[in-house]
């Protein structure tokens, strides 16, 4: 439990220069939530094996695309 609370303060704190630099928190703060989302969803395909339906995967392509479109903005 302490090795991932100190990883998730890290990873909190490695954004933040983001946040700075661009001065727009709710962009950084939805372009974090949705990689958080697809790292979680990749790692239980990728290393548990778990099935997935279309709709799953056409929502991480979707979030992967807000990223962009988020980036662009």
């Amino acid at each position: 439990m302490v090795v991932i609370s100190l990883f998730y303060a890290i990873g909190a704190a490695l954004w933040l220069p983001a946040i700075l630099q661009k001065n727009e928190l709710s962009v950084v703060g939805a372009m974090w939530a949705v990689l958080l989302y697809v790292g979680v969803i990749a790692l239980g395909l990728l290393v548990f094996k778990e099935p997935t339906s279309a709709l799953g995967i056409w929502g991480m392509i979707l979030g992967l695309i807000s990223i962009v479109l988020l980036a662009l903005a």
